[in-house]
């Protein structure tokens, strides 16, 4: 067995990070308990407190 590595970068946006999140069954929005906008929400919020703190 031989073991192979493949580095890869990524700059995601927040909504990249949801579009992939909806791909999975673990972020499904049936697991939010009716919860699953304001979670997409508060996910696309983050990245403006992050972008203020790198300027």
């Amino acid at each position: 067995m031989a073991e192979h590595l493949f580095l890869v970068a990524r700059a995601w946006t927040p909504e990249d990070v949801l579009g992939y999140l909806r791909t999975t069954s673990f972020v499904r929005p049936a697991l939010f308990a009716g919860r699953h906008r304001e979670f997409e929400a508060e996910a696309l919020g983050l990245e403006r407190p992050m972008r203020a703190a790198a300027s």
